[in-house]
C-alpha cells in the first residue's frame, strides 16, 4: 500500500510549493532517509497535503486487483479517510468484491458495461495488432471466434 500512497503523494507535492516543503522536512526528519516512508507516515502527509488544495480528485483504477488482505484493505478504509478530508475519489473496479461494497457503502455507485460495438472494436484491434492471433483466428474462423467472445464477455 506504501507505493500507492507514495505515488498519490508524489503527484501533489508536483503541485504545490507548501507541499512540497512539507514533503522535503519529511524526508529531513526522517531517521532513515534513504528508506521509503511508512504508510502511517504517508497517511498523515497526503491528508495534510489534501487540504492545501481548492480541490483534489483522485482515480483509482482496477481495485478488485490489489490483494485484499495486504492492500486493498487498508486502502478501502484510507480512502474514507481522504474522502473526509475533502479529496474527490473515484475507484474502478468489477462489481463482485464484497469487501469493496462493504467499505464504500455509502459511495455513490454506477454500473457500465461496454456495447456489443465496442467489444468487437477492441476484439478486431487485438486481432489486428497481433500476428499470432491473426493467424488463430484468420479466414472465417474470426467471425465465428468475434461472435462467440461478444457472447460470453456479459457487457466486460
Amino acid at each position: 500500500m506504501g507505493l500507492i500512497l507514495g505515488c498519490l503523494y508524489k503527484q501533489l507535492v508536483a503541485q504545490n510549493s507548501q507541499v512540497l516543503r512539507y514533503a522535503g522536512g519529511l524526508w529531513e526528519r526522517s531517521s532513515h532517509p534513504q528508506e521509503p516512508l511508512r504508510a502511517s507516515t504517508l497517511e498523515t502527509a497526503l491528508r495534510i497535503a489534501v487540504s492545501h488544495f481548492d480541490r483534489v480528485f483522485f482515480i483509482l483504477d482496477s481495485l478488485d486487483h490489489c490483494n485484499e488482505e495486504k492492500v486493498r484493505r487498508p486502502l478501502l478504509i484510507f480512502l474514507k479517510r481522504l474522502q473526509e478530508a475533502g479529496a474527490s475519489i473515484l475507484v474502478t473496479s468489477r462489481p463482485h468484491p464484497a469487501d469493496i461494497h462493504y467499505r464504500l457503502g455509502e459511495w455513490v455507485k454506477f454500473e457500465v458495461h461496454a456495447g456489443e460495438e465496442d467489444i468487437k472494436a477492441y476484439i478486431d484491434d487485438y486481432l489486428w495488432s497481433n500476428p499470432l492471433a491473426q493467424q488463430l483466428c484468420g479466414g472465417r474462423k474470426k467471425d465465428k471466434v468475434v461472435r462467440r467472445l461478444i457472447e460470453s464477455s456479459n457487457g466486460m
